[in-house]
């Protein structure tokens, strides 16, 4: 990692903290080198990429308690990653999108917690996409 990199990014390497590192892996002869040009920490970073949820529920008498469960989270954390809920029926999804202003900031302790409830089958993100690596200046030709 590069001195300026970690000035400026160091603080989001704690012990047993999962974080995200944008950077390139170079091959060469018998040495693998990995450059950082940045770092985040996973729970701060996640929220800013995932642009689409979607809820696969049982439709049972559980699903309506997720429901109000998501309104609460989403009251309390408006933000722009889009829902979408979808039911399993018949061993088929059928998803419905919500209105634009149901928009949620997807934080990772809200995402664990709606997780948890029993009316969830699994989930879907949407991400946005990862950058290409920039060319490096430096490249031999």
């Amino acid at each position: 990692m590069f001195p300026d990199c970690y000035e400026q990014y160091g603080e989001n390497l704690d012990n047993d903290q999962v974080a995200v590192l944008h950077g390139s892996v170079i091959h060469k002869e018998d040495e693998t080198r990995i450059n950082i040009r940045d770092i985040h920490r996973l729970d701060t970073y996640l929220p800013s990429i995932i642009k689409e949820i979607t809820w696969i529920l049982q439709p049972n008498e559980s699903g309506e308690d997720f429901l109000s469960e998501l309104r609460e989270a989403l009251n309390q954390n408006m933000g722009d990653c889009k829902i979408h809920i979808g039911f399993l029926i018949e061993n088929q999804v059928l998803i419905s999108e919500l209105a634009g202003s149901l928009s949620i900031h997807l934080q990772g302790n809200v995402y664990k917690r709606l997780c948890k409830h029993p009316a969830i089958l699994d989930t879907i993100l949407k991400t946005e996409p990862i950058p290409e690596p920039k060319a490096r200046r430096w490249a031999r030709n």
